[in-house]
């Protein structure tokens, strides 16, 4: 993988998770001259830390922070909250029986 393909991956997966500002950030990535190990790290990292990034960056430009809950890396999936897997353990104690 070049470092053009990097970016260019880079720029969609932050514009995946914050489209408004998806082009003031990857802006402030390649003027911090980002190099390409950075950029790679990027596109194979995790979700968690791209979405650091992008709270770096607001931070860095003065924008506000996303309202919406899910954008927050810290959010839990709801496939993994305590709450879907209660509903799971209780779903299968009606399909199994008491």
């Amino acid at each position: 993988m070049d470092v053009h393909e990097a970016t260019r991956i880079v720029f969609s997966r932050i514009q995946n998770i914050d489209p408004e500002n998806a082009s003031k950030t990857m802006g402030l990535l390649l003027i911090q001259h980002h190099g390409e190990m950075e950029m790679i790290r990027l596109t194979l990292g995790p979700e968690a830390l791209v979405h650091s990034v992008i709270l770096k960056a607001r931070k860095e430009l003065g924008l506000s922070y996303p309202t919406n809950p899910s954008t927050s890396p810290s959010s839990p999936s709801p496939l993994y909250s305590s709450n879907s897997r209660s509903r799971g353990l209780e779903a299968r104690k009606h399909i199994s029986g008491p």
